[in-house]
């Protein structure tokens, strides 16, 4: 069984440390092609490394992202995002840092790349990320049949 343990550190120069698993619980509101809003309730996240991964298993979106800046509670990152492992579209994002708790954003991009994010964290405890990564690497390999 793969775990990670979380704890809180200091994020240096003021600045907040994000990283840890953020649980399915996490909300978006994006874009579709065809101009209604996708409701996302499943959305789960990990960062680490300056990487920020996002996704939704009932909607198979993949949100691979990368860290461009923190400045105290606030960030910047830009995304790859893919639908069932195919499609791939870019977005910008920026938004907050709530160590410990929650990180909130905006994508600017077009389709499911545009629209808001909340993810919520796990702090300071044990968690079993290795159905997270099954799951990542089922969405990544796409509808296989």
């Amino acid at each position: 069984m793969l775990s990670l343990i979380l704890q809180g550190c200091d994020g240096g120069e003021n600045n907040a440390n994000p990283v840890g698993y953020f649980t399915d619980i996490g909300v978006a509101n994006v874009d579709s092609d065809t101009g209604k809003i996708i409701k996302i309730n499943d959305l789960q996240g990990i960062v680490m490394d300056g990487n920020i991964i996002m996704m939704s298993m009932s909607h198979k979106i993949v949100y691979d992202g990368i860290i461009t800046n923190i400045s105290g509670n606030y960030f910047t990152a830009d995304f790859i995002i893919f639908v069932e492992g195919k499609n791939p579209t870019t977005a910008t994002a920026n938004g907050i840092i709530i160590e410990g708790s929650k990180i909130e954003g905006r994508l600017m991009g077009s389709g499911i790349g545009n629209g808001t994010f909340s993810l919520f964290s796990m702090p300071n405890e044990q968690v079993d990320i290795s159905n997270a990564i099954n799951e990542l690497q089922e969405i990544l390999d796409g509808d296989q049949n």
